[in-house]
């Protein structure tokens, strides 16, 4: 970001771990101002109107982001959305009104099948960047900018931390998740495997009780609240290899990719379009069938001892060619 610098920025995106933290920190650090609105809250009073209504909640987080964006100053230099699975026009076009000299930036890590409210906005946005490579080449005005690792202080923790695990998964549920670690673990019950499923307790018993989706996973294998990004990282540095499983309906690269791989950790993944990546290294990343997941035993028994030169896939140059040119 050698250029971009100075500028007052206005941040709308969603709270996942402490990614949108360090987005500000390092925007921040550019000399830049940025004030930033959640696209939502997180809480269990929009979890309750999400199943009631969808529609409504859609409603009432416009209200409410309309609410912080009437108490700000106007002339910002640039809008700057990620995800917008709720954002209306309306929003965008009271920014545009207020803040005519501003270019509109968009960021997306959800594909166009499961985020559609985004395509119904996109007129709006100066520049659109994708993680999906699929949805880039379907649309041609979208750029192809792959996801990111955040942190940067790991290596100082490698000497302390010694491997518990052979294996790890770490991430929410949906789809068929359950479905492919429930095979992983069963052909694979001599490695130790640390699995973890952030689920909601009503899903849980649905998926136990009533339609017994799950066999072989344990009680301890699912929470109830995420962990911290700081645990994460720790889980991470204390296994062989990490499980990525994508969502089936997109083809995008998981951010756990790249913050597995940064770390000098192997990585087991169901996402076929990860061979086409210039990083690509069988020896360090195995691709398997979603629906038959074997793992080959040879790819666990070496111990990876090379770091792949992964500078390019850091937050800074994230940042870098989104904020880097053109502004």
């Amino acid at each position: 970001m050698n250029n971009f610098k100075n500028k007052k920025v206005l941040f709308i995106g969603p709270i996942f771990f402490n990614y949108h933290e360090v987005i500000i920190e390092k925007l921040i650090q550019q000399k830049n101002e940025v004030t930033f609105i959640p696209e939502e809250e997180n809480s269990k009073f929009e979890w309750v109107i999400l199943k009631i209504s969808p529609v409504l909640l859609k409603h009432y987080l416009n209200n409410l982001i309309q609410r912080k964006i009437s108490k700000l100053e106007s002339n910002f230099n640039v809008i700057f959305l990620i995800r917008g699975a709720w954002i209306e026009p309306r929003i965008l076009e009271n920014l545009k009104t207020q803040n005519p000299q501003a270019k509109f930036i968009m960021y997306q890590w959800d594909s166009t099948i499961s985020n559609s409210n985004f395509l119904k906005i996109s007129d709006f946005f100066d520049k659109i960047f994708s993680f999906d490579p699929s949805d880039c080449a379907k649309f041609h005005n979208f750029i192809y900018l792959p996801l990111f690792f955040s942190n940067n202080n790991f290596y100082d923790l490698l000497p302390t931390i010694n491997e518990k695990y052979d294996l790890l998964f770490v991430g929410k549920w949906y789809t068929d998740r359950i479905e492919i670690l429930e095979k992983i673990k069963t052909e694979n019950n001599r490695l130790k495997i640390k699995i973890l499923i952030l689920i909601s307790p009503l899903r849980y018993f649905i998926e136990k009780i009533l339609l017994r989706n799950i066999s072989f996973l344990q009680r301890k294998e699912f929470v109830f609240k995420q962990i911290s990004y700081n645990d994460f990282l720790s889980l991470i540095l204390s296994s062989n290899a990490v499980i990525d499983i994508e969502h089936p309906l997109q083809t995008g690269l998981t951010i756990r990719t790249f913050e597995v791989l940064s770390m000098g950790k192997k990585l087991i993944t169901t996402n076929q379009f990860i061979k086409k990546e210039p990083f690509y290294d069988n020896q360090i990343i195995a691709v398997i069938d979603r629906q038959n997941p074997k793992i080959a035993d040879d790819f666990l028994k070496k111990r990876n001892e090379k770091f792949l030169d992964f500078a390019d896939y850091s937050i800074d140059s994230w940042l870098n060619k989104i904020f880097g040119t053109d502004l």
